[in-house]
């Protein structure tokens, strides 16, 4: 998912929901225990470590093309965010300080359209698996309905299954094109009554529901258990050879 094509216009940054406090403590399901808070200038040399720990194949998903390593100023993009057309979160693990970043997510306005964003999210390749994906797209979805976003934009490699049937959970539409990448939009609802009944959904209406009941207290998220499945998947055949290439070239741990 990469968010480099959108840019900000100056759109009002007045609140339309409730804000993410910063930082923000949570507990996930199995014991991890995160800090999310907003990034910011300090943040260069993390998200420079932190890229050197993901694997080749979370890189090519994240950028949809081989990245060997951040320049100068991708780091400077990505870390000199003014919170209101460029929102931006990383999660650290509170009981491992020398971890680089559990993860980080963001949205860009986009320029045509400022009641749209372009979004990306990045895990760290340890942690996959264990809800800190879902968590920072809970936060950023929140986050972009109190800047006066309404739909989240991002494309996925069709590889990228887990991030496409998270997507889906939350209501977005994905088309497919003849490049292995699909559009994804997602609708930013604020409103917990509207929220799909899936993982994702749930784990949004909590943290609204925490907004408004004990919003400097720490987050504990509960075990929501499974979600209902996406849609099946396109054949081998009408991928293209992307996939093959990415199974031959790229393992999934470094």
């Amino acid at each position: 998912m990469t968010p480099d094509r959108a840019g900000g216009n100056g759109a009002s940054s007045s609140s339309a929901g409730p804000s993410v406090p910063s930082p923000l403590h949570v507990e996930l399901p199995d014991g991890l225990r995160l800090q999310v808070r907003r990034v910011d200038a300090r943040d260069g040399e993390r998200l420079v470590a932190g890229f050197a720990r993901l694997s080749q194949k979370s890189r090519v998903q994240r950028f949809q093309h081989v990245v060997d390593e951040l320049d100068e100023e991708q780091v400077r993009l990505f870390t000199d965010v003014d919170q209101t057309d460029h929102l931006a979160w990383v999660a650290l693990d509170r009981d491992d300080p020398d971890h680089p970043g559990a993860g980080v997510v963001r949205a860009i306005r986009m320029q045509d359209d400022p009641t749209a964003a372009e979004i990306a999210l990045t895990v760290a390749d340890d942690l996959h698996g264990r809800g800190v994906g879902t968590l920072l797209l809970a936060v950023i979805a929140v986050d972009a309905g109190a800047h006066d976003v309404e739909v989240l934009r991002s494309w996925v490699l069709e590889d990228n299954r887990v991030m496409l049937d998270i997507l889906h959970q939350l209501g977005a539409r994905i088309e497919h094109d003849a490049f292995d990448v699909a559009q994804v939009d997602q609708p930013v609802v604020t409103d917990p009554d509207e929220l799909p009944d899936t993982t994702v959904g749930r784990v949004t209406r909590q943290l609204l529901q925490h907004l408004v009941d004990r919003p400097d207290g720490p987050l504990r998220i509960g075990d929501h258990g499974d979600a209902p499945p996406a849609p099946p998947r396109r054949s081998r055949q009408e991928r293209g050879g992307l996939r093959d290439w990415l199974d031959a070239e790229m393992p999934d741990s470094p």
